[in-house]
């Protein structure tokens, strides 16, 4: 099979050809010296050929010819780098810990065709009450020998092992952090301490609790390094959470339960709102641990106290005043606050939405709006409500330039990617993401935040 590798800069992507046929492509941005690479994909019927890891080998090497620094956002690029330490001085030293690059492991000595859109690991839950740890038996039995091989020191079993639970436990840690940034650190350390400490994993549970256990303990240490400024004091609304972030809908699609477990799926979208994240940083770290392990991950209380280092007793009225907190800052009605799959009518409010923002209509976003619809933006202490509130946003935003808005999700959500061309500009840029709960046929709140996410929700930084 004869390939040939080729950059064609003009629609800023790199492609593959096998016989003259297109293979693979992978899309990048440019921005001075520095090359973004965002999305890694390759046809079907060339996977298991090597075409993937041929592609990104060259498109490296092209960037290392142009004195180029390389930021690679695509997880596929990530691994790819993570077994190829050779290529990972193109990374900017003070960014490698971003994208996962400072683990003191040796890399996995293989190539493989799995690219960013295919989800790294479904889990198959069970009953609703135990959803989050739970593992049939095929599943356990195939993870075993690479548990005892991992348990053993061998470094390849343990970074693939560890691989297979990185999502879901950026996810627990998101939960406990409220920041996507935040998680991604949080998994790094938990890696780490899982590594220095094999010799403490006694092999009796499983391999993936014991992971979630050190995750927890160390969202608990980073909360408690930051203190009470990563506390909420109340939550009359998200401006008090100057530390929320949202979380891509692709990404948490990587660690979803099968729609044959529908009470699973209800707890995973009841539990990853904004507003269900933002309640929790109301509660004490040990409080908001005890929560999510036993309503979110269904640990028994046994093994809730063992995590947090503490009696059943205790752990049982953490929870219990978890609870009514909770109660106390969640809105009455569960709709209010429970992400749900859209309606068609939903999103067709979404597709309203993105027309009077790119055309600038400022009646038409007022009367898709409540009357009584809340506006924040994370991290400005900024809480604007009524609808009327939105007519000097539109205002702001014509006198900025012209808009480009996409559809997206986060957290369930239906939200919205606003691009800007500034006067004089040629391109429209990443600006902010509008994330958005609709109630009644309206949208009743909308949640701003910036475009650090962008390349996080596949997104390109420019049309």
């Amino acid at each position: 099979m004869d390939l040939q590798v080729t950059d064609v800069p003009d629609e800023q992507r790199f492609e593959i050809r096998a016989d003259g046929e297109l293979a693979g492509v992978v899309v990048y941005h440019m921005r001075g010296t520095q090359i973004a690479f965002l999305h890694t994909e390759t046809e079907d019927q060339f996977r298991g050929h090597g075409i993937a890891s041929r592609l990104i080998r060259s498109s490296l090497d092209a960037a290392r010819e142009r004195h180029l620094s390389v930021l690679p956002y695509c997880p596929y690029v990530q691994r790819w780098l993570a077994e190829h330490p050779d290529y990972v001085d193109l990374v900017p030293a003070d960014r490698r810990s971003a994208f996962g690059l400072l683990r003191l492991l040796p890399p996995r000595h293989r190539d493989t065709d799995e690219f960013s859109c295919a989800p790294a690991f479904h889990s198959r839950y069970q009953a609703a009450g135990s959803w989050g740890l739970q593992m049939d038996e095929t599943m356990q039995t195939s993870s075993d020998q690479t548990v005892r091989a991992a348990v053993a020191g061998d470094e390849p079993a343990f970074a693939a092992l560890t691989e297979r639970h990185r999502r879901e436990l950026h996810i627990h840690c998101y939960r406990m952090l409220a920041s996507f940034d935040d998680a991604e650190d949080a998994v790094q350390e938990t890696f780490l301490n899982a590594w220095r400490g094999l010799a403490g994993f006694d092999g009796g549970s499983q391999f993936r609790a014991w992971l979630y256990r050190i995750a927890t303990n160390v969202c608990l240490d980073m909360l408690r390094r930051k203190g009470s400024s990563r506390r909420a004091a109340g939550l009359s609304s998200f401006a008090e959470v100057s530390w929320l972030q949202p979380y891509p809908d692709v990404l948490l699609d990587q660690a979803a339960p099968s729609d044959q477990q529908p009470e699973a799926v209800a707890i995973e979208r009841e539990t990853i709102s904004l507003a269900f994240l933002a309640a929790l940083q109301v509660l004490p770290p040990r409080q908001r641990a005890a929560l999510i392990a036993r309503d979110v991950l269904g640990w028994p209380a046994s093994e809730t106290a063992s995590a947090l280092g503490t009696s059943v007793a205790a752990a049982n009225s953490a929870l219990q005043r978890a609870r009514a907190t909770m109660q106390s800052h969640l809105p009455p009605s569960r709709a209010e606050w429970s992400a749900r799959e859209p309606t068609a009518a939903e999103r067709e409010l979404l597709d309203q939405f993105i027309d009077a923002h790119e055309r600038l209509d400022t009646e038409a976003a007022i009367a898709l709006a409540a009357q009584d619809v809340r506006i924040t933006m994370p991290p400005l202490p900024v809480c604007l409500d009524g609808a009327e509130s939105i007519r000097p946003l539109m205002a702001d935003a014509a006198a900025m330039g012209e808009w480009r808005v996409l559809p997206t999700a986060a957290n369930r959500m239906p939200a919205a990617a606003g691009y800007l061309r500034r006067l004089g500009d040629s391109a429209f840029r990443a600006f902010k993401l509008d994330v958005m709960r609709m109630e009644g046929g309206v949208i009743a709140e909308i949640t701003v935040f910036n475009a650090d996410l962008f390349p996080a929700l596949g997104l390109p930084p420019v049309l």
